[in-house]
């Protein structure tokens, strides 16, 4: 449990916006970083709204995922985050197998 305060909030805030995918440690490493400074920006009544996680996952995507991420930006409606997490692990196991 963190106490909310400024600094806080502005600390986490910072994680979640620094947060870069390294295709070396997998996809769901990099999803599961975001997914902990959420559920940590949420314990202290700052969870941010679906749209910011979205678009951090697909922002913080290294350059080999661009055409998965021009796929699922361009989506009407906009994917979900679990949507989005399943076309991440999909690619990233065709790109392993390919």
């Amino acid at each position: 449990y963190q106490k909310d305060s400024p600094a806080t909030r502005m600390n986490l805030r910072q994680q979640f916006y620094s947060l870069a995918h390294d295709p070396t440690s997998g996809v769901m490493s990099f999803v599961n970083a975001i997914s902990a400074v959420v559920r940590q920006l949420e314990s202290i009544g700052h969870k941010p709204a679906v749209d910011e996680i979205t678009d951090k996952l697909l922002i913080g995507l290294h350059p080999s995922f661009s055409a998965v991420r021009t796929t699922l930006s361009l989506r009407s409606p906009e994917p979900s985050v679990k949507d989005i997490v399943s076309a991440l692990k999909q690619f990233e196991a065709s790109e392993i197998l390919s």
